[in-house]
């Protein structure tokens, strides 16, 4: 699922869940342990092909166990993470 800001064309957040999300391929001083929504996740300081920042969230749902990735940059997707929660 990609959601748009339709105020910034350069705004969007990437989801979607599996049982294994491949992580991305960057060296551990772009890795963080982070909280998400009060669950333990790990966020990646990625690019994407054109070299622009990108940053990944791969966390675990508590409630059915798929793994969940969110992907973005900027203040939509600040504002996205600051607001997460979990639902059951």
């Amino acid at each position: 699922m990609i959601f748009t800001d339709p105020d910034d064309p350069n705004a969007a957040i990437a989801t979607t869940c599996a049982e294994s999300i491949p992580r991305p391929p960057v060296t551990s001083d772009k890795i963080e342990a982070i909280s998400l929504g009060g669950v333990a996740a790990t966020l990646y300081h990625d690019k994407n092909q054109d070299g622009t920042p990108r940053d990944e969230i791969i966390v675990k749902n508590p409630n059915n166990g798929l793994e969940i990735i969110i992907a973005g940059t900027g203040v939509t997707f600040q504002k996205a993470l600051s607001s997460f929660k979990f639902v059951q």
